[in-house]
């Protein structure tokens, strides 16, 4: 059971990325950026958890790499939406 774990986050993160990139498509708002980022990253990360265990760069999982990554985008796109949504409501 736990080994279809990350088989099944590959595929919710993917459904998401194509979900987000098909509003971002639609209404073309910059916005959503950071996180098709985010989930690109996330889905990447799973993708090569699922396919690449094993693969590393520089002594490190490249798993983990891009995990970290995911952090700092979600991060960042969570810090974008706070000051977006201040930004809006002052208008």
């Amino acid at each position: 059971m736990r080994e279809n774990i990350p088989i099944f986050l590959l595929m919710l993160f993917s459904v998401h990325l194509i979900a987000f990139l098909v509003v971002w498509h639609r209404t073309r708002k910059p916005k959503y950026f950071l996180i098709i980022g985010t989930f690109m990253l996330l889905v990447s990360s799973y993708g090569f958890r699922v396919f690449m265990p094993e693969a590393h760069l520089l002594d490190r999982s490249v798993v983990q790499i891009l995990r970290v990554m995911a952090w700092v985008m979600a991060f960042l796109s969570v810090g974008y939406s706070q000051v977006w949504l201040r930004w809006r409501r002052r208008s």
